[in-house]
């Protein structure tokens, strides 16, 4: 449990975060590459710039009521998960990333997909 830890430049590349509480938590520079997050709950989270999440399995993870402005998904895989009312500005997807039945709800702000 991780929940409101200030977890800023910390490394949690290739980790095994499954189940984890990141509610509440600052990931600023966080770099989370490679890392396994599936079904993590992320609610109340500032990412901040610079935070990697790059290859990142977040399959069946939750994220609300979060800034995610500036961080990095290139590559990960983001299947059947819930997202809502979240801040999307500045955030780095990239081809490689694989949303299928993810939940993106109400108050979504700065996602633009092409």
């Amino acid at each position: 449990r991780l929940s409101s830890a200030n977890l800023t430049s910390a490394s949690f590349r290739s980790a095994s975060l499954d189940r984890a509480d990141l509610s509440k938590a600052v990931l600023t520079k966080t770099d989370f590459s490679a890392a396994s997050m599936r079904c993590a709950t992320l609610n109340g989270v500032r990412f901040g710039a610079e935070a990697t999440l790059d290859k990142v399995n977040l399959d069946g993870s939750v994220i609300s009521d979060s800034n995610l402005g500036g961080a990095s998904f290139r590559g990960s895989s983001l299947k059947s998960m819930k997202v809502e009312n979240s801040i999307f500005d500045r955030v780095t997807l990239g081809s490689g990333t694989w949303f299928e039945g993810a939940y993106c709800g109400q108050g979504l702000q700065g996602l633009v997909v092409i």
